[in-house]
């Protein structure tokens, strides 16, 4: 009987013995399977957090290899490259508009000095010429160009006074206003206006002759003649009648005593005189021409022409 409660003993304590075995083996299993997991789980982060450096480091070491990027990685720079050029060139471009620039469609100068030189500048898109009788001649671009870079910065306008513009324009020439004994210079704009200003010597004086042309809008015009050394007088009034004889030479002399023509005035200031002594509208008025010469043998010959 003691043998066998000895052998049942036995075997419970084996068989205590051997669930404490395997419990510890579990216990481990399931610890290296946490750490296998969570070895796993660090992995999966550590490579999903490093996808993007990745790519970054390669095209670090690309540029750094030398490897030029991409068209459409450049296109942003060079658009902002250019769009910045752009900037700098209006920029540039502005500021030569200030410096002047040459803005006649048709330009021609004459010049005759008083030790009888004769200098003469013609300028029209694609036909332009200079001539010099003591320097060089050119033609085509060569005269264009030089026109252009000479009277760039020269201002013929109706509201400034005539002996500015001749002034302004022989100095921008190269020529010494004192030398100058004849002056022609006849312009036109992109916009159609014409400006004609011819001077001849100096003195002033009484006029003794006269001959004026005004255009209006409507196709009309008028015309006033007179010549003192013959004391005739001719009138062409806007219905196209005729006067003559004395009652012409009353009326030209009277207009001719409204009038103050000099070079120290200005192309409008000259119109307007002569719209007030004839009772005329200036919105009805196109073109005026008036060309006199004094006793002296001066002559002022300006011309207004605009649409």
């Amino acid at each position: 009987m003691k043998k066998v409660l000895t052998g049942i003993t036995a075997i419970t304590l084996l068989a205590a013995c051997g669930a404490a075995d395997v419990e510890p083996e579990n216990n481990q299993s399931e610890s290296i399977d946490t750490n296998v997991n969570t070895a796993e789980n660090e992995a999966a982060g550590t490579s999903g957090e490093n996808d993007v450096p990745e790519e970054n480091t390669g095209d670090a070491e690309a540029d750094a290899g030398g490897n030029e990027p991409s068209a459409e990685e450049n296109a942003p720079v060079e658009a902002a490259a250019e769009d910045d050029n752009g900037a700098a060139d209006g920029e540039e471009t502005a500021g030569d508009n200030e410096a002047g620039s040459f803005s006649y469609e048709e330009f021609d100068l004459q010049l005759e000095f008083t030790d009888d030189r004769e200098w003469e500048f013609e300028y029209e898109r694609g036909d332009s010429e200079i001539e010099r009788d003591d320097g060089e001649s050119l033609t085509g671009d060569a005269a264009a160009q030089e026109i252009e870079s000479l009277f760039a910065d020269v201002n013929v306008a109706a509201d400034r006074p005539m002996a500015e513009i001749k002034q302004e324009v022989i100095e921008a020439a190269g020529a010494d206003p004192s030398e100058v004994e004849e002056f022609d210079l006849d312009v036109k704009t992109a916009s159609g206006e014409e400006i004609d200003v011819d001077h001849e010597y100096s003195g002033g004086g009484t006029i003794r002759e006269l001959d004026l042309d005004i255009d209006f809008t409507n196709g009309e015009d008028v015309e006033y003649e007179f010549e003192a050394d013959d004391n005739e007088a001719e009138i062409e009034r806007r219905d196209d009648s005729e006067v003559e004889g004395a009652e012409a030479l009353s009326e030209v002399e009277a207009l001719i005593g409204a009038l103050d023509v000099t070079m120290d005035h200005s192309i409008d200031e000259l119109k307007e005189q002569l719209y007030s002594a004839l009772d005329l509208d200036a919105d009805e008025v196109q073109k005026v021409d008036l060309d006199v010469e004094f006793d002296s043998s001066e002559s002022i010959q300006f011309k207004h022409e605009w649409q």
